[in-house]
C-alpha cells in the first residue's frame, strides 16, 4: 500500500522535503546559507561535513518541480507548497474527491 491508497478521497498528505534549487548556483546558495545557519546554531564545520559526506549517494534531492511532478504522477489532485525555506519546501497535496 502507498500513501496514496492510504488516504480517503479528499485526504491530505504533507510533505516537508529538502529540494535542489532549479539551477546549480541557485542551489549552491542555499546550500551555504544552510550550512551558515548550522554554524550559527552551534554546530562545528567538522559535524557539517560528516553529516554532507554521510549523506552523498543516500539523498538526492529533487527539485521543487520534480516533487510537485511525482506527487501529481502518483494520483494526487492538486499540490501547493505552504512553506520555503533556503532548500527546504513543505508540501500539501490533496487526493481526488470523488464524485
Amino acid at each position: 500500500e502507498n500513501c496514496l491508497d492510504a488516504l480517503v478521497p479528499g485526504g491530505i498528505l504533507i510533505l516537508i522535503e529538502k529540494i535542489k534549487g532549479c539551477t546549480p548556483s541557485i542551489d549552491s546558495q542555499f546550500t551555504k546559507k544552510y550550512y551558515e545557519f548550522k554554524k550559527n546554531n552551534g554546530y562545528s564545520e567538522d559535524e557539517i561535513q560528516r553529516k554532507r559526506k554521510a549523506l552523498v549517494g543516500i539523498l538526492t534531492p529533487y527539485t521543487y518541480d520534480e516533487n510537485v511532478d511525482l506527487l501529481k504522477g502518483s494520483g494526487f489532485e492538486s499540490v501547493e507548497s505552504f512553506f520555503r525555506w533556503y532548500n527546504f519546501t513543505g508540501l500539501l497535496a490533496i487526493k481526488k474527491e470523488l464524485n
